[in-house]
């Protein structure tokens, strides 16, 4: 139970080579609950782990009263000691995508970049802190990547967001289809988000289907969506960033996603797919 609790269960993510040792999976059990009791929070997740030329970076994502609204990050390097991590300036967003290196494992540790807001001349060299780096990784990965399927989070009267107390999956017809996967964010259509604005496809339940399905993502081909031979397990890729696992098994309310990487995004996605 605590590993489903905490994301920490592996069993549907080896077959595509996602893993934790056991001993790493006894150190999370040990330490990520006492980080939920620490910091009062519903539920705590496991996000997952970049890889680094020294150390690794462990990624955890607590949630409070509103599952969308209410989430803090937090990473450490050893999977002991935790430290929350501030969201990312709009600098250290815009900058992500020009740093070339690994990342290190070092908090600290500064990577040099070409081009980028603080940089005038074509030659001069910026830098920018891996601890605001890996804010702005988990920033971009988690607004494109945070999924789950229709009817799995509901919206209170007073525009809070939780998860669906009643949700017990959906069919397997509906489980092949992207369609039926939504965005775990506040609709890009909808800034102010009030209960009474909510986008909603036409029939649709309003308190249950409010954000925005994957389907919809640009360019197309962005999202993969494969299931076994019995389609007993739907495995969803992202293909921004190699690394990312979500599956779902069908008529049931398991579903699950990890990411393991280097933290580097697939820029080069669109010429990849126009080229097909």
């Amino acid at each position: 139970m605590l590993l489903d609790r905490l994301n920490l269960k592996m069993d549907h993510f080896y077959s595509s080579g996602l893993f934790l040792t056991t001993e790493e999976q006894l150190i999370l059990q040990t330490s990520l609950p006492i980080l939920q009791q620490e910091n009062k929070f519903l539920s705590l997740t496991f996000l997952g782990k970049i890889f680094g030329t020294v150390n690794d970076y462990y990624i955890v994502q607590g949630r409070g009263e509103d599952f969308i609204r209410s989430k803090m990050t937090f990473y450490s390097v050893d999977g002991y000691s935790w430290r929350l991590l501030f969201l990312p300036s709009v600098d250290s967003l815009k900058c992500f995508h020009l740093v070339r290196t690994r990342f290190k494992g070092d908090p600290i540790c500064k990577h040099k970049y070409h081009g980028g807001p603080e940089v005038e001349e074509g030659n001069k060299k910026a830098e920018i802190k891996e601890e605001d780096r890996l804010s702005a990784f988990v920033k971009l990965m988690d607004y494109e990547t945070a999924i789950g399927p229709k009817n799995s989070l509901m919206i209170t009267p007073k525009g809070i967001i939780n998860q669906n107390p009643y949700f017990q999956g959906i069919s397997k017809f509906d489980a092949l289809k992207l369609e039926s996967y939504l965005h775990y964010r506040l609709p890009d259509s909808d800034i102010g988000f009030v209960p009474t604005t909510l986008i909603c496809p036409p029939g649709g339940d309003r308190p249950l289907q409010f954000m925005e399905p994957i389907s919809k993502d640009y360019p197309p081909g962005t999202w993969t969506l494969q299931a076994d031979s019995l389609e007993e397990v739907v495995t969803i890729r992202n293909l921004w960033w190699p690394g990312y696992r979500f599956y779902f098994i069908p008529e049931t309310g398991e579903y699950n996603s990890l990411y393991m990487g280097y933290g580097e995004r697939n820029d080069d996605l669109p010429f990849m797919i126009l080229d097909k």
